[in-house]
């Protein structure tokens, strides 16, 4: 097959294909209203895919960071470098009974789950593209959702995007209904039988996998290992402390290690606010803290460089204000998934 041009310029389409998988988003989206060939092959799912992997290795290191302020939700997209700079700040453009529940990111795709209305909307939102996927409802077996947990990730093996819910209603485990949704085949599938307490859901095996939990304790990547982030102690779970241990070795217990605590043997705070959260690891080991503002009662963001010395670690204070709760850093990258499906967000145009 090939493309015709002015004055009988011909270019094998395999060429064209190789410029397009490097052309930016933007650029890669526009080129869809060039001719019905190139919209087919920007709108193949294998050049989707292709177009992501070359993205991923080119283009700056990318967080998304949402934090809430007096009710209202911000989202910033920020390069991953050593000024944290800004590069863009996004509008959602869905209504919201509350605040979102910001499930996760994954290959420029954004999981938002609006748990506290009626509709529980779940939505898989690509920013770079303007285009959004509203998940259909599954076989809801509850008027109401007083407790849920919600997943979001990609399962390589089929090259799918899965969203998993876990809903019961208060501590009745014979109540607790687990269901798995795939991008691929756009529908919901219940999973038999009653999900563990205290487990986490393996994509690629489709199953669960136990994880040994005490209450106010969050899991995430610290680096290529898993950490756990702990608000209190084992002993008390005293509110003022907040420890973050890392697995330095994949599957053995004996080597997690403490690499952050906010108070000393003593009782007395290691630096000058109170450690309330930790949000996310950046790539250059600092962590992102929700601290206690240096002169007011409210909350802030800050890093904090974990590589040196405990004596010689201090708080870099972002400026961010934000409420107590619903922060959130995850890893971007730009990509053209969902462009085959999905629909164009209402408030934006490409």
């Amino acid at each position: 097959m090939r493309v015709h041009f002015p004055e009988e310029i011909i270019i094998p389409v395999d060429i064209i294909l190789q410029i397009l998988l490097r052309l930016p988003v933007k650029s890669a989206v526009k080129c869809t209203a060039v001719c019905k060939t190139w919209y087919a092959l920007i709108k193949d799912p294998s050049f989707i895919s292709n177009h992501l992997q070359q993205a991923a290795s080119l283009c700056d290191d990318l967080l998304l960071l949402r934090f809430t302020r007096d009710r209202r939700e911000f989202y910033h997209l920020r390069r991953d470098n050593d000024a944290f700079e800004e590069l863009k700040q996004l509008q959602v453009p869905f209504r919201c009974s509350w605040i979102f529940r910001l499930v996760g990111t994954c290959n420029g795709l954004v999981c938002l789950g609006d748990v506290h209305s009626d509709d529980h909307n779940i939505i898989l939102w690509n920013p770079s593209i303007h285009k959004h996927f509203i998940l259909p409802k599954p076989d809801f077996p509850f008027k109401s959702c007083e407790d849920s947990t919600l997943g979001f990730g990609f399962d390589p093996v089929s090259n799918d995007y899965k969203v998993l819910l876990v809903v019961s209603q208060g501590d009745r485990e014979e109540l607790t209904e687990v269901w798995l949704f795939s991008l691929n085949r756009r529908s919901w599938m219940r999973l038999s039988g009653v999900s563990p307490k205290h487990c986490c859901y393996a994509y690629r095996e489709a199953s669960f996998v136990k994880v040994h939990f005490v209450p106010q304790m969050s899991l995430i990547k610290y680096e290529e290992s898993i950490a756990v982030a702990s608000i209190g102690t084992f002993e008390d779970l005293d509110d003022n402390q907040l420890e973050l241990w890392v697995m330095k070795e994949y599957g053995v217990d004996s080597s997690w290690t403490k690499v952050l605590h906010s108070i000393d043997e003593n009782g007395e705070l290691v630096f000058d606010s109170y450690l309330l959260a930790v949000i996310g690891v950046r790539k250059n080991g600092e962590v992102l803290l929700k601290v206690g503002e240096e002169h007011g009662i409210g909350y802030e963001l800050a890093t904090l460089d974990l590589n040196c010395d405990q004596q010689e670690q201090q708080l870099k204070r972002l400026g961010i204000r934000t409420d107590r709760s619903h922060s959130f850093v995850g890893n971007f990258v730009e990509s053209v998934v969902l462009l085959d499906k999905g629909e164009q967000d209402a408030e934006e145009e490409v």
